[in-house]
């Protein structure tokens, strides 16, 4: 057999081989989306904002409307703050809370990036305007709650969570609360 036809036979089983492996493996993109969320959490602890933003929308595009996928969102939202793109941040910690609404730091990071953007009064304004209208409305006594927090109105924030708790009081956000009136 001459050089010619043994590289053809070598080409040809080394294309078969490769096909055949590729198709055997699969490509999750539920575990991909969490390795790409641990680079984007990386890059942030790293000061690489930009980079780590990439990484999340990566995580987000593989793996977009699920509960775990919240924890994505929220992360580009910090990472946002760090740019100071501060509708961006409130867009994704409101798209964490609508997937997840059982995590506080969500809600925080939210009351927080309305301040950063220098919004708190306008917000208050508007969950107070909300309450007027739907007395049962505990999402609005929450954000109300941490919205004083972050404005240093105790006293306030105290009676929101009290509120929330009289209309929910089975949530498991409830002890997070209670440790925060605490420290209040």
């Amino acid at each position: 057999m001459n050089m010619k036809k043994l590289s053809k036979y070598i080409i040809f089983f080394l294309i078969t081989f490769l096909l055949q492996a590729g198709a055997r493996q699969q490509i999750d993109p539920v575990a991909n989306a969490v390795m790409h969320n641990d680079k984007g959490i990386k890059f942030m602890q790293e000061g690489f904002y930009y980079p780590a933003i990439n990484e999340f929308r990566i995580a987000i595009a593989l793996n977009h409307n699920s509960a775990a996928s919240a924890a994505f969102y929220n992360n580009i939202g910090l990472a946002y703050i760090k740019i100071h793109k501060y509708d961006w941040a409130i867009n994704t910690f409101d798209k964490a809370i609508k997937l997840n609404p059982i995590f506080l730091e969500y809600y925080k990071n939210l009351a927080k990036a309305y301040k950063y953007k220098k919004a708190l009064p306008k917000q208050v304004n508007k969950y107070v305007s909300i309450i007027k209208k739907d007395q049962e409305n505990s999402r609005a006594w929450l954000m109300l709650g941490l919205m004083y927090v972050e404005m240093k109105y105790n006293y306030e924030a105290k009676y929101c969570f009290r509120k929330f708790k009289e209309l929910e009081p089975e949530n498991i956000l409830i002890p997070s609360l209670d440790q925060i009136s605490e420290g209040l």
